[in-house]
């Protein structure tokens, strides 16, 4: 083997190598856009829960939950002025000592958070 056919095929094999990185990167990015809209829900729901946990009411059709008001905004769960995602219902429901709230995320399996305030 010359030379000259020494690096041309040292120069295919980083070629090919460089490919298979690329193509590893685009594939590990698609797979964070899936995961990340379930791991945004599932902080929601534990900040959610932590607030009930220093006391709540339902205000309206508001639900004031460690003195921060939740409410949903054009499809947005909002925390005061805060987005935290994407939802197609939020219901908060009181029965004088525990507080459910049942969250619909969009594409997404429902959410639930109970908390005794």
């Amino acid at each position: 083997m010359t030379l000259l056919e020494m690096a041309i095929s040292i120069a295919m094999v980083a070629f090919v190598l460089e490919l298979g990185a690329t193509a590893l990167n685009q594939i590990s990015k698609y797979a964070r856009a899936e995961a990340q809209p379930a791991r945004i829900i599932d902080l929601a729901c534990d900040r959610l829960r932590r607030d009930l946990e220093r006391g709540g009411r339902i205000h309206g059709g508001d639900l004031v939950a460690g003195g921060v008001r939740w409410r949903v905004v054009e499809g947005r769960l909002m925390r005061g002025a805060v987005r935290t995602c994407h939802v197609q219902s939020a219901e908060w429901t009181s029965d004088g000592r525990t507080i459910q709230v049942v969250l619909q995320p969009v594409g997404l399996p429902r959410r639930e958070v109970r908390a005794c305030p």
